[in-house]
């Protein structure tokens, strides 16, 4: 996820397999950057890491592989968000880094994703040959995944990394769920039939499923912060992401309007 190029590899392999996609889960992620609190490193690509891992990688697969999931008869792609989007900041003049520092890129970055999401999903319905795609985003719980070993940083920075760390790892011992139970949410939201197309409105799919753009905490179907539904913030999220990626000029936009 941290080089576009192998993305751009791995979506022409499955692609050309001619298999139809089931099921995309966007599940990689990152709980800061590595250079710790005192430096943003960046990608070879040119992106804030958690920004590249976390959200624009799987915007860059998912619509890689939109030909693939366009194939089967009910896909749906699940996108691991997160609770932390409700302390998260939603301004677009930070949104590779600039002025952020420790949790604040993996907070910002999960909102944003939620936010693209719910576009993305408004986009899929509006064409004929995608409808019937179904996303969805979920916040998995408190998982201890080892996601919060974050980087100690050198210098000044150090002890205030260091007693962060200690803290989030002995929290995630005595409070966070284990990985097995962190991915009921993915499950739900890859095969339950209320997190499945809305036949009304895609036209494929059993009467009782909900449909996309929707976010999910862990099993249940809750409220994201207001951005995620604002008209104005998710296009001006989809047009940031399309200047970021070149999406349009490499054709990967040209199914929609």
């Amino acid at each position: 996820m941290t080089k576009l190029s192998t993305i751009e590899a791995f979506a022409k392999r499955w692609n050309d397999t001619g298999r139809p996609l089931d099921i995309l889960c966007n599940n990689a992620g990152m709980g800061g950057n590595p250079g710790g609190l005192a430096t943003t490193l960046m990608t070879t690509d040119g992106f804030e890491f958690v920004h590249q891992v976390n959200f624009i990688g799987h915007v860059f697969l998912t619509l890689s592989v939109l030909p693939s999931l366009a194939k089967a008869s009910e896909p749906r792609v699940v996108c691991t968000t997160s609770c932390m989007t409700y302390f998260g900041q939603f301004n677009l003049k930070n949104i590779n880094g600039e002025g952020c520092h420790g949790v604040d890129f993996y907070n910002n970055n999960k909102l944003y994703f939620q936010t693209w999401l719910t576009e993305f999903q408004d986009r899929l319905i509006k064409s004929e040959k995608y409808k019937h795609i179904t996303v969805n985003g979920v916040h998995p719980g408190y998982v201890n995944t080892g996601i919060w070993n974050l980087t100690i940083d050198k210098g000044a920075f150090a002890i205030v990394a260091l007693i962060l760390r200690f803290f989030l790892q002995w929290l995630a011992h005595f409070v966070a769920i284990n990985p097995y139970q962190g991915s009921f949410c993915i499950t739900n939201a890859a095969t339950s039939l209320e997190a499945g197309p809305d036949p009304k409105v895609q036209g494929v799919g059993p009467i009782g499923g909900k449909g996309g753009g929707r976010y999910y905490n862990r099993i249940w179907p809750a409220v994201n912060m207001p951005y995620t539904q604002d008209p104005d913030c998710k296009l001006r999220i989809w047009r940031k992401v399309n200047d970021e990626l070149k999406l349009s000029e490499k054709g990967l936009l040209s199914w929609t309007y």
